[in-house]
């Protein structure tokens, strides 16, 4: 394997990576806002209002985190032109 060989799998595993870590810390992030709105509920939030919330805060941080994957697909992109790989663009991974 020359080194232009190991660069892009490097690029590769990078990528993969932080991609991995992303899908996490969205998890995460949405595990923890939805106790905050089941905590609200014991204390008195109707739950019309709770599910609503839960609504909205889905697609808030949802679409923070396609932001941050969509961020990562452009650098894993020219990171592997930097290196001679495909020009192709590379697929996002979907959770």
């Amino acid at each position: 394997m020359n080194t232009m060989q190991k660069a892009g799998n490097f690029t590769d595993f990078v990528k993969e990576s932080v991609e991995n870590v992303v899908d996490t810390v969205e998890r995460v992030h949405q595990t923890t806002l939805d106790m905050a709105v089941d905590f609200l509920k014991v204390v008195g939030l109707p739950e019309e209002k709770a599910t609503e919330a839960k609504e909205k805060q889905r697609k808030l941080v949802g679409s923070v985190y396609e932001a941050i994957r969509a961020t990562n697909q452009q650098v894993g992109n020219m990171a592997n032109e930097i290196v001679g790989g495909t020009k192709e663009a590379i697929k996002p991974s979907k959770k």
